[in-house]
């Protein structure tokens, strides 16, 4: 989608900078995205406050209860702390769809004037257990 964004860009009058993105991971292992794509994610400790943003990408979960598993498992504990460290140094988060899930399992959305939009059949899942 950013890639997207950065070809048509300069099809405007005043074309906004490029996106300048960089995958960034929990672990220092390849990753596999829901689509089946293998990538190389950089090391989440070489990031930090100099980030302009964090967009977390959506878990392939379409079903509540498997999603929440996910979302809560010990296995995401790293991802939740690396979230909250985000937070707490100021940098912008974002999540697509089902990644509001891990947002809000991890604490990040607490106290905060937020508008989290899991997709519209995982909504009554998503107010019920969570802050």
């Amino acid at each position: 989608m950013l890639q997207t964004a950065n070809e048509l860009r300069t099809r405007l009058p005043r074309p906004p900078p490029p996106w300048d993105i960089d995958l960034v991971g929990v672990r220092d292992a390849l990753a596999r995205t829901g689509a089946g794509l293998v990538v190389e994610p950089t090391s989440a400790h070489v990031c930090g406050a100099s980030l302009p943003g964090v967009l977390v990408p959506g878990i392939t979960h379409k079903q509540p209860e498997p999603l929440l598993k996910r979302t809560q498992a010990k296995g995401q504990q790293p991802a939740r702390d690396l979230l909250l460290r985000y937070r707490a140094e100021d940098v912008p988060v974002a999540a697509a769809c089902t990644a509001t899930f891990l947002l809000a399992e991890g604490g990040i959305l607490n106290d905060l004037d937020a508008t989290p939009t899991p997709s519209w059949w995982l909504a009554p899942w998503f107010s019920a257990p969570l802050p």
